[in-house]
């Protein structure tokens, strides 16, 4: 999760574990997450903890991830507009005007506020059924370039309906154009990169995450 050391995110971890009856494997159990991914965190074998991952747990227990790691709420619920630019007076602004949307990314994975009002207008999606998907690769340029980010809708997976998806290709979170080919079923998965060439393949053989509904660009 970004902002918060690694090293005061164990201790303060295993501060709250010592409090609980319960063991950790079926805390994650209970929170639908991988238990090696949280015991590699707290013996340092991975230097970070996703803030889904977090959220998950904060659930499973029914509290806030600041009762797990305190001062990370504020830290998770950093606006991409500030509640000044928002004209609006602070806290109680953000929850009527903005959204969290988590944001999918091994480097920094934590969460975003996106405009209610401005969603609305491009899905009928929960917040919580949209991710965040930085782009690292030209293999979409110039439709979609390094250091963008991609708006996915998770409900939008037919393949059928051809346009830009964010699938996994060989297990890594990609962003693709699929065009369906009604004729035996296979997906033609392209890059707008002329230097990237297209191929065949099976829907099942690249899962589709969601269909990208609105990319951002931050210009220097």
């Amino acid at each position: 999760m970004r902002g918060y050391d690694p090293e005061d995110a164990r201790r303060a971890l295993r501060a709250y574990l010592a409090t609980k009856k319960e063991r950790l494997a079926p805390w994650c159990q209970r929170a639908g997450i991988s238990e090696s991914a949280v015991r590699g965190f707290l013996r340092g074998r991975s230097q970070s903890l996703s803030g889904r991952t977090l959220e998950r747990l904060a659930q499973a227990d029914g509290v806030e991830i600041g009762r797990l790691l305190p001062g990370a709420g504020a830290l998770d619920q950093r606006p991409l507009v500030t509640a000044e630019l928002a004209d609006g007076p602070g806290v109680a602004l953000l929850g009527a005007v903005f959204v969290r949307v988590w944001v999918r990314d091994a480097d920094a994975p934590g969460f975003e506020l996106l405009r209610r009002d401005r969603l609305a207008a491009l899905t009928t999606a929960r917040p919580d059924q949209l991710v965040l998907l930085p782009v690292r690769t030209d293999a979409m340029a110039d439709t979609l370039n390094p250091g963008d980010t991609a708006l996915v809708d998770t409900t939008r997976t037919d393949p059928r309906e051809a346009g830009v998806f964010a699938v996994t290709v060989d297990g890594t979170p990609a962003i693709r154009r699929l065009t369906y080919d009604w004729a035996d079923g296979r997906v033609l998965v392209s890059h707008d990169n002329p230097a990237y060439a297209p191929f065949p393949a099976t829907p099942e053989a690249v899962p589709i995450l969601g269909r990208v509904i609105w990319a951002g660009r931050a210009f220097a």
